[in-house]
């Protein structure tokens, strides 16, 4: 009887064990895979800071999270089959401005595949080029810095040089009248981007002629430059980018006011350049700072976001846009919106266990769009 009872126990402990362990492998079946489509390369280079608030805050906010698990894979793998994954967003990459023809077609095998994507194609696409949505935002109604916008292919485009209308001008390179431009308009100088660029690149500052305001910025290359130069370097350029020229505003100078976007909430901060520099971005010695925008600065934020959901016609689940305060009428202007690699900065701004709390309502977000 001893020996009876001793066995039925075992076999008892026997089936709860087993139990146990079907009701984990059903558990960890039933987990929601999401991928972080990062480049790798980046994970051990020399800012590591950079890549955690990007990716690892990520990982560690999923690791709080019990029906998901968080896989950070390199965008650059050719062997990953990413249709595996529940979900996928877009973390540090750079890959779609260093090699863009590549990222485009890597985008659309994702779309084929029907994996959730964050942010979602139409957007991510439409965000690869400045020009692209840029006018959209402007033509929708949002008060972008005054821009021409230059392209190769324009078939709209104007001889009128009215940098300060709120007309949309697009140009080809070989319209570009540098002369006609500052004789219309106050600017002190014209900031020239590429529309396919990041952190800074091909990005130049031409100094107006009849210019008497002290920018703050180190303009010794500038001073022997002359404007048929320019224009040059402007037709060398725009046969392999399009461009956009904006009116350099002088509250940049002050700060670039960025307000990161996750799921229904902004945060905000201040980019200031260095003394001497007038690009805000670390690798020019730029630095972060906290900022507290008010109500109205809220509002028109938010309504960038709005405009965005609406040009791209779909969630906006992600974003950071960039703004500069008009120096008149204080009233704040779109420089640009990023949307695919939106550096989010929360850990230097709020340390790192806030910054965790705070991507948990991000992939809150993500993860209940997946169950829908």
């Amino acid at each position: 009887m001893i020996f009876s009872d001793k066995k039925n126990k075992k076999i008892s402990l026997s089936l709860i064990f087993f139990i146990i362990l079907l009701f984990c492998a059903k558990a960890s079946c039933t987990k929601k895979q999401i991928a972080i489509a990062a480049a790798k390369k980046y994970e051990f280079g020399t800012d590591k800071d950079y890549y955690y608030d990007n990716v690892g805050v990520l990982v560690d906010a999923c690791k709080l999270e019990a029906d998901v698990d968080c896989h950070v894979i390199d965008i650059e793998d050719t062997s990953v089959k990413w249709q595996t994954f529940d979900a996928l967003i877009l973390g540090i990459h750079w890959t779609y401005a260093q090699e863009n023809s590549i990222f485009y077609e890597w985008l659309a095998d994702r779309e084929k595949e029907k994996t959730l994507i964050v942010n979602g194609p139409k957007t991510t696409r439409m965000a690869l080029n400045k020009v692209n949505y840029l006018t959209k935002l402007q033509s929708a109604g949002v008060s972008v810095i005054p821009t021409i916008y230059i392209s190769s292919d324009t078939t709209d485009s104007e001889d009128i040089f009215d940098i300060a209308s709120k007309q949309i001008m697009r140009l080809t390179p070989d319209q570009v009248n540098l002369q006609s431009i500052f004789d219309q308009t106050s600017a002190s100088h014209i900031v020239v981007k590429s529309a396919d660029a990041m952190l800074g690149i091909d990005n130049f500052k031409i100094p107006s002629t009849k210019n008497q305001y002290n920018t703050g910025c180190n303009e010794a290359e500038e001073k022997h430059t002359s404007y048929a130069q320019y224009e040059e370097k402007i037709r060398d350029l725009g046969k392999k980018h399009d461009l956009l020229l904006q009116r350099f505003m002088p509250g940049i100078i002050e700060g670039e006011i960025s307000f990161a976007y996750f799921n229904e909430k902004i945060y905000a901060y201040r980019k200031v350049p260095k003394l001497g520099e007038y690009k805000v971005h670390r690798l020019y010695g730029g630095t972060i700072k906290p900022y507290q925008p008010d109500i109205n600065e809220i509002t028109q934020a938010r309504n960038v976001i709005q405009k965005l959901r609406e040009v791209a016609g779909e969630k906006i689940y992600k974003a950071r846009i960039d703004m500069v305060k008009d120096e008149t009428t204080g009233r704040l202007h779109l420089m640009e919106a990023e949307l695919t690699d939106c550096s989010n900065l929360l850990t230097q701004l709020y340390g790192k266990q806030m910054a965790i709390q705070k991507m948990q309502s991000y992939l809150k977000s993500i993860i209940m769009d997946i169950k829908q």
